[in-house]
């Protein structure tokens, strides 16, 4: 080991035992970085005036969800309907009530099937441009980053990680390959980085902690619509009943009658 640590072998203790602290390290400054760009809490007394559906699913998971809550509103409301018969494909029925933006988009798109990807995206992109106004707003008041802020927060909190593991482990991997030099444990080290990084991005989330606050509050409120056989019981003003449910609590906590009914 004379020549320090570009000679330790690959498979060594002691190149380990420095890799695997500074890996830990980064990774623990990504975590930090994360907690610290959350955003701020929502202020004392602050609170939403009144949340709709719609933008209660936004919160809770973007425009997927969005899209799932519209749908199960055009159901609820008898503006469309499941035809079990052609694949589950969603259609269009006669309806003369009053839509609003987000609904309106949805059943423009109509009819569709499940097993439509495409389609499917397209509502998805239709919804959430419809309910534009309102992300602009939860934007200036810190409840909802945009996508470019979104992306920068989570580039910046992998980043200390990726450049580790590039700088010391993908570097010395490639050297101890050519050298012949055994490195399976270097490599099996690098991969739990790697699905580190990849946990990392995919559970990030657009809502700041005022956001996360906001979600948390009408869950908290609408804990009976966590099961569908509380719908009659905890049924809302406006007969969002089912479509606040799927906003809240996602699509498990309905009977299969709603969209058969």
């Amino acid at each position: 080991c004379a020549g320090g640590l570009n000679q330790v072998d690959m498979n060594s203790k002691s190149y380990l035992a420095f890799l695997i602290p500074t890996l830990v390290v980064a990774l623990v400054a990504g975590i930090v970085y994360r907690a610290w760009s959350a955003g701020p809490y929502l202020a004392p007394g602050e609170e939403p005036d009144s949340p709709r559906w719609d933008q209660l699913a936004y919160l809770v998971g973007g425009k997927e969800r969005l899209a799932t809550a519209t749908i199960t509103r055009l159901v609820e409301r008898g503006a469309a309907r499941v035809d079990p018969e052609r694949d589950e494909m969603l259609i269009a029925t006669d309806h003369d009530s009053v839509l609003s933006p987000v609904e309106r988009a949805a059943r423009q798109h109509l009819p569709v099937s499940k097993n439509d990807p495409a389609a499917i995206q397209k509502l998805m992109t239709e919804t959430e441009a419809a309910l534009a106004t309102d992300i602009h707003d939860w934007e200036e008041k810190g409840w909802w980053r945009s996508r470019s802020s979104a992306r920068t927060r989570t580039l910046l909190s992998v980043l200390p990680l990726f450049l580790v593991t590039m700088v010391f482990g993908f570097g010395r991997l490639i050297q101890g390959i050519q050298n012949g030099n055994p490195v399976g444990y270097l490599f099996l080290v690098l991969m739990l980085a790697f699905l580190a990084m990849i946990v990392m991005v995919l559970v990030q989330s657009p809502r700041t902690r005022a956001g996360q606050q906001i979600v948390d509050r009408y869950r908290q409120r609408h804990q009976q619509l966590r099961s569908g056989d509380n719908f009659e019981s905890a049924k809302l003003p406006d007969g969002s009943t089912a479509a606040t449910a799927v906003a809240l609590f996602g699509t498990s906590c309905l009977t299969a009658s709603i969209y058969t009914s």
